[in-house]
């Protein structure tokens, strides 16, 4: 019998979109959430006469987990699951592996997601989520508490995650509360705690960020691209490098980079990496205590000013300690590519050190309760309902976007109408695999059911069964109370304590799109066509009077007091985001942490049940 089975992300099929190492990091996750020991080689693995990379992560037989599933049914489930997923990863081998590794923690995400983080967090949600990651959404009320209250989330996280957006501390109701929770952070990460900035997350961690953030790291940046220098004129230099961008790999042995050196399947362009940059830090005078693990090297397809060039030769890619955390900064959006989810990966298990239990698998209730039709139908006829008035919210905002007003190169652009876009988009995904997994749970609980009339007389199986029992209970559970910290910050009708009840809130939101957010859009974007009309005029001929037209529609339309036409439409649809960030979205992003975990339980410990019916122990 093999004694050591090895998943190495080099060796995966010929896709290089990255599903194979999501699918495979899936699996690495679910082998953690059971207690299994996983290795992370830190150097290069000899076994026999094959050779496997640095990165490689191996578990070595035989182990023992709390649940007491026996190791063979664990790999067993492992060959099952890859063949499923059409992995050629995972290779086993007679010989105990002998190597410089790390075992694997796993990472307990605290993921920042509120109203400053726009479509940002949402995006990490997703890539999180697509590699079996548990994350949990956290706000600034949160923050408040420190790592000493076991009750806190930072108390049960191990990696705190900033994502993109802008001026996050501002979302606190005081000075003295925004002190307060930027301490919170510092310690929870001084005393071993991990920290992973993305574009602003990673700006609000450097110590030459003028503004009094985090100061985690000693770096710097280019604060001066974000100071117009003629706002009419549209003289937004950084803008111009929105869009992918290539970096260049500087440290590939750092383990946040194994699988990025040049001809490593990992990369999709020879020796660079495509990566999304859409504002984030151009990273310059680190100190001796940071690690540089990529620079920018070069545009794709843009064409920036030259203010901005120096952006190339920069860090993009850092990482630091703070005290005995460990500290990475993205300054583009790992979490946009499928190709950079492994770097992703590897940052947070680079990052999280502190072993923390997972809060899905703590809940408990025995035994647990029935999940009868009715509380099934509840869900999945509310989800069903609610699906044709969230694709009429999707079409909307779809012609919102085609209106053409929401430029994010222009400093009149409308920046929320394609963030409204991607939420509508993702609440249609997302309800209607709600509705799916209803009826999956209903099929499971009933299999669950017959192994119950089938191995009543052991103790071991009724165990087992009643934890993937207790794990489906805990998605209708949470779906009947709904009970979430971001009802009273943002809920403009009132506290949702149903699933049912979301059906009303998302009647209001499609009503809100259809009655005051299409007109007033669509009245905006005649008066910014105008305007880019002058614009281009005035380029075309040089005159005071088409310079003095110009000037006079940008005043008026940017009037911030009282609110100018600009200012009246982001602010309706700033409020309809809310709805969908903090009404309908953060339910159903919480909902489908719940569903995950009840898949994840049911996959494995069905295996174990059969494998105990055959005959197995």
């Amino acid at each position: 019998m093999p004694v050591s089975y090895l998943i190495s992300l080099d060796e995966r099929s010929s896709d290089r979109t990255g599903g194979g190492d999501q699918a495979a990091i899936r699996l690495i996750n679910r082998l953690l959430e059971e207690g299994v020991p996983v290795q992370w080689a830190q150097e290069q693995i000899l076994a026999g006469e094959r050779s496997y990379p640095a990165g490689t992560f191996f578990l070595s037989l035989p182990f023992k987990i709390e649940s007491k599933i026996p190791c063979d049914v664990i790999v067993l489930w492992l060959e099952q699951q890859a063949r499923r997923e059409g992995l050629l990863c995972i290779q086993k081998t007679a010989e105990r592996l002998s190597t410089r590794s790390i075992a694997l923690v796993p990472p307990r995400i605290a993921l920042f997601y509120d109203h400053t983080t726009y479509d940002n967090a949402l995006m990490h949600f997703l890539a999180f989520r697509g590699m079996g990651f548990e994350a949990a959404l956290v706000n600034a009320e949160d923050l408040l508490q420190n790592d000493d209250d076991p009750d806190s989330i930072l108390a049960r996280s191990n990696v705190f995650v900033m994502p993109g957006g802008s001026m996050h501390f501002s979302s606190f109701a005081s000075e003295e509360e925004a002190l307060q929770g930027l301490e919170n952070i510092r310690s929870f990460i001084y005393k071993g705690g991990g920290y992973i900035g993305v574009c602003a997350g990673a700006t609000e961690a450097l110590m030459g960020n003028p503004h009094p953030d985090l100061n985690l790291v000693d770096a710097s940046y280019h604060a001066d691209w974000f100071e117009p220098r003629d706002a009419i004129a549209g003289d937004w230099e950084w803008r111009s490098l929105i869009g992918p961008l290539y970096l260049e790999i500087v440290d590939p042995s750092h383990p946040i980079m194994f699988g990025y050196s040049q001809g490593s399947p990992s990369l999709s362009s020879g020796p660079l990496v495509r990566m999304d940059y859409f504002g984030g830090p151009s990273i310059f005078e680190t100190g001796d205590s940071v690690a540089v693990l990529a620079r920018y090297k070069a545009p794709i397809d843009q064409r920036p000013s030259d203010r901005v060039k120096d952006i190339w030769g920069s860090a993009a890619i850092i990482s630091s300690r703070f005290g005995s955390g460990r500290v990475v900064l993205f300054g583009p959006h790992p979490e946009w590519s499928g190709s950079c989810h492994r770097m992703y990966a590897q940052a947070l298990y680079y990052a999280a050190s502190k072993p923390r239990r997972s809060v899905l698998a703590s809940y408990s209730r025995s035994p647990p309760a029935t999940i009868s039709r009715e509380r099934i139908l509840a869900i999945a006829q509310t989800a069903e309902s609610a699906l044709p008035i969230l694709e009429s919210c999707k079409r909307m905002c779809s012609a919102i976007v085609s209106l053409g007003a929401g430029d994010r190169s222009d400093p009149l652009g409308l920046w929320y109408d394609r963030t409204m876009l991607t939420y509508s988009e993702a609440l249609c995904n997302q309800m209607r695999e709600i509705a799916i997994c209803c009826l999956e749970l209903e099929q499971q609980y009933s299999r669950l059911s017959a192994f119950k009339s089938l191995l009543g007389g052991n103790a071991q199986a009724m165990e087992w069964i009643d934890q993937a029992q207790m794990a489906a209970d805990q998605f209708f559970d949470y779906a009947e109370s709904l009970s979430s910290g971001y009802q009273e910050a943002s809920d403009m009708n009132g506290p949702i304590s149903g699933f049912s009840e979301l059906l009303s809130a998302i009647e209001d939101m499609e009503k809100k799109i259809r009655e005051v957010d299409m007109p007033c859009a669509v009245n905006y974007a005649e008066l910014f066509h105008r305007y880019r009309g002058l614009n281009a005029l005035l380029l075309a001929n040089q005159t005071e009077d088409c310079r003095e037209a110009r000037d006079e529609l940008y005043l008026i339309i940017s009037s911030s007091d009282p609110p100018g036409p600009l200012y009246e439409c982001m602010i309706t649809l700033r409020q309809t985001l809310d709805l969908m960030q903090y009404s309908v979205g953060a339910h159903l992003i919480n909902l489908l942490n719940r569903a995950d975990h009840a898949r994840g339980v049911f996959s494995l410990y069905d295996c174990a049940l059969k494998n105990l019916l055959a005959g197995g122990e």
